[in-house]
């Protein structure tokens, strides 16, 4: 009989998620393994990585997605709707990743995730973090996001963008100067000018 209490222990010292060789460091081996799954303490939410679930899953999607991708930050649409540019809430989680990233490790099939890419030297201009039911998020700013809807206008619904930029230009919380500063290094300090700045 194996010792639940000393597996949940384990688990909990790794927050909850641990991967194959976490496991194996721990003498958690695949018959442990395959028991606690059949009996529901764990889930196996892709291959090498494992969640306990006892006492009812309760965790929420961005704890599995931060678990599965800390180097993603939030952005786009997902972020978006967290400023309230959008009403409706996006089918799918945004984060943009080192452009350097693998991009099989996306095909994740427990949460829908729709990447994005930029340059690793560039991907922390214009980020913050926020709380999300009591996960840690790493989120762009709203004048980082409004860069990136001038980046990325062309692969929008021209009504999408005009609602964008009008809640952009809207917003009390936004900084122009902290918009143009970041639009630099993206090449896009032109576009906000003639796109943005004539309704400011």
């Amino acid at each position: 009989m194996y010792d639940v209490d000393r597996f949940r222990r384990v688990f909990e010292e790794y927050g909850n998620y641990m991967r194959t060789n976490e496991l194996s460091k721990e003498k958690i081996f695949y018959e442990y393994i395959q028991e606690l799954i059949n009996e529901g303490y764990i889930e196996k939410i892709r291959t090498g990585y494992y969640h306990w679930k006892e006492g009812g899953g309760g965790e929420c999607e961005i704890e599995k997605v931060r678990y599965m991708f800390p180097d993603g930050i939030l952005s786009m649409e997902s972020a978006m709707y967290y400023y309230k540019y959008i009403d409706e809430k996006p089918d799918f989680w945004t984060f943009t990743f080192p452009r350097n990233s693998t991009k099989s490790r996306f095909s994740f099939n427990e949460v829908a995730i729709k990447p994005y890419f930029d340059p690793p030297e560039k991907i922390n201009i214009g980020t913050t973090t926020i709380e999300i039911n009591n996960v840690l998020v790493p989120i762009s700013t709203r004048d980082r996001l409004m860069v990136d809807a001038l980046r990325y206008r062309n692969k929008m619904e021209r009504s999408l963008f005009s609602s964008i930029l009008k809640s952009y230009v809207e917003d009390p919380y936004k900084d122009i100067t902290k918009m143009l500063e970041y639009a630099e290094p993206f090449r896009m300090v032109k576009i906000a000018m003639s796109l943005v700045m004539i309704w400011i």
